[in-house]
């Protein structure tokens, strides 16, 4: 399981290929964490941003237009509930 703080934009596409789950954590309190990796609860959310595939499409990407990357690797609105 990979958690990546996304306060700061981050490439998680060769952690991705690797991991068995990734969780998007905004610093969130770590227990809250553990909780839904523990299965305490059952989450909902979806991604506020896209997620890019790689450092070339960060440097296509326009500065000013949201979610104008090619090829994502996880797209604006991507996650799970269960």
């Amino acid at each position: 399981i990979v958690v990546a703080n996304l306060q700061r934009p981050a490439i998680l596409t060769e952690l991705d290929k690797a991991a068995k789950a990734v969780v998007a954590d905004f610093d969130v309190y770590e227990k809250i964490i553990l909780d839904l990796i523990f299965g305490e609860f059952s989450p909902t959310a979806t991604l506020p941003i896209q997620l890019p595939s790689s450092m070339q499409t960060v440097i296509e990407q326009l500065e000013d237009t949201p979610f104008d990357a090619k090829n994502p690797l996880y797209e604006y609105g991507h996650g799970l509930t269960y």
